[in-house]
């Protein structure tokens, strides 16, 4: 008898619920099958057993984790078994498949103050700061992270410019990011990106940035005027001069 394929299942928050996908392609007939979750210190005694009409997925709510206590930071396990009628096909049931639930982290700019204003270099340091549930027996830290530096333009769905080296993180409370070499007088996008340590993806809001035109231009003309006898040339610009020998 086949046994019930059940498909990885990346961490997610319980205040989202979560689908648990499987495939089994035995002999039986069968219209239904059940999900048994355990906790991390306890594979005998399921803490949540749900059977649904569904030969290919099993939905967990909101509603029912918090009713049997799946919580946020923590560790679990999860199996599939497939069902005929009212009749449980135990040999059927899957491998244990272990998972994490965390509270969705956040990925945000820190030092927004000083993008209110145009940049006067065209590289510099931007902070960044990551939220998540330190709560629980696990946590899940950020691990990697990178900026996106797109153009401005009213259509932002446009290929990124480039994006920085990819980081990992020792220190959650001091997360920076290098920009360097944007052309000054224009205007970009940046947007953080990066994954914790148990694969969940973060990423920001669009972060607009202007970049301040720091060309130093010649505004007042000159006059050049050569004295033959003193081998000597004199620049003058309204009441100002300029001279020299040569």
């Amino acid at each position: 008898m086949s046994k019930v394929i059940l498909y990885e299942i990346k961490t997610f928050d319980v205040n989202d619920g979560y689908n648990f996908t499987f495939d089994y392609k035995g002999a039986d007939n069968v219209d239904g099958n059940i999900l048994r979750i355990y906790k991390s210190y306890d594979t005998k005694t399921p803490i949540i057993i749900q059977k649904q009409n569904s030969t290919k997925l099993n939905s967990l709510l909101k509603s029912t984790a918090n009713i049997y206590g799946l919580t946020n930071g923590e560790k679990y396990s999860a199996t599939i078994s497939m069902t005929d009628g009212e009749t449980e096909l135990k040999e059927t049931c899957s491998v244990p498949v272990v998972f994490y639930c965390f509270q969705t982290p956040s990925l945000s700019f820190k030092n927004t103050e000083m993008f209110k204003q145009p940049v006067n270099s065209s590289s510099f340091i931007a902070e960044l700061k990551y939220d998540y549930d330190k709560k629980g027996s696990y946590v899940d830290k950020l691990n990697e992270y990178k900026v996106l530096v797109y153009p401005y333009a009213d259509d932002i769905n446009q290929l990124e410019l480039y994006e920085t080296k990819r980081a990992y993180v020792n220190d959650t409370e001091n997360i920076k990011a290098y920009i360097t070499d944007l052309e000054g007088g224009k205007s970009y996008y940046l947007k953080a990106v990066g994954t914790t340590v148990h694969g969940v993806s973060v990423e920001s809001i669009l972060l607009k940035v202007d970049i301040a035109d720091n060309t130093q231009y010649l505004k007042s003309a000159f006059n050049a005027k050569v004295q033959n006898e003193t081998a000597s040339i004199y620049l003058t610009s309204g009441n100002s001069y300029f001279g020299g020998e040569f």
